[in-house]
């Protein structure tokens, strides 16, 4: 690691990763469907992106925390989808515990800067 760029630094960048990650699968999701060419080639570009950012990242803090904190916000944005999209309805346990997880996350990132 070369560098620190705080906690805040880190977690904006874990969050990119997240939603670049959650955008590519999107798009790979409409290509299956459609078999757009054009929907292939923007996930390629934003899988791409997401590689760019990912080995950036891992210049400022160590791989299992940046995986872990990318990890829970996939998750949390995965289920935000889920709940926006489709309409789907999480029980309360359910919501606190990924609330938990976000929470233990964003310690582990804390912890190990």
């Amino acid at each position: 690691m070369s560098g620190s760029i705080g906690i805040v630094g880190l977690l904006g960048l874990t969050f990119a990763l997240a939603a670049l990650d959650l955008l590519g699968s999107l798009a790979a999701a409409e290509w299956s469907r459609h078999g757009d060419a054009g929907r292939w080639i923007v996930g390629a570009a934003i899988f791409l992106s997401m590689f760019g950012v990912y080995s950036w990242t891992l210049n400022y803090a160590d791989l299992t925390v940046v995986d872990s904190v990318w990890i829970a916000f996939g998750l949390v944005g995965v289920a935000a989808i889920d709940v926006a999209r489709y309409h789907v309805r999480f029980p309360a346990d359910v919501i606190v515990a990924l609330g938990a997880l976000m929470a233990l996350s964003v310690y582990v990132a804390w912890r190990m800067q």
